[in-house]
């Protein structure tokens, strides 16, 4: 699906281009199955301590979903990502979504690998320190 921001607003679709959930493939239930569990079961009941601004619980479930491979979901294996496709991607957020405030912190760790790989990949130095399961403490090298 090719097409520049807005775009696919207002250009005819191709039914083949639309990814519904009868197209997902067995390793997208799983992922699915993963978040919506790790929501329900973990998220959901730290909610009450999340609104508090309690960042220990943030940085326990953020390194929680990164061993879960919730994190990074998109993101290149050679830059500390899963490597899965964007369809995995948008199925984590999807169920991440579920989880009021929580979505806000997991959206912005599980972008910064992604961003942090993409501004280093034209660089000599592409490979990123960064590890989903440490998303808390992600870095990158000097550029």
């Amino acid at each position: 699906m090719s097409g520049h921001g807005l775009e696919w607003l207002i250009r005819d679709t191709v039914p083949g281009e639309l990814f519904t959930p009868e197209r997902f493939t067995d390793e997208h239930r799983l992922i699915e199955q993963t978040a919506t569990e790790f929501v329900a079961n973990e998220v959901i009941p730290a909610l009450p301590e999340l609104d508090k601004k309690n960042w220990d619980v943030a940085r326990r479930l953020i390194g929680r979903a990164g061993a879960l491979g919730l994190v990074g979901t998109d993101t290149p294996e050679e830059y500390g990502g899963v490597g899965l496709d964007k369809a995995a991607a948008v199925i984590v957020c999807d169920a991440i979504g579920d989880a009021a405030s929580f979505s806000t912190t997991f959206g912005a760790q599980s972008a910064w690998p992604s961003s942090r790989s993409s501004a280093l990949a034209p660089t000599r130095r592409r490979r990123s320190t960064c590890r989903a399961s440490q998303a808390v403490r992600c870095s990158a090298p000097t550029v």
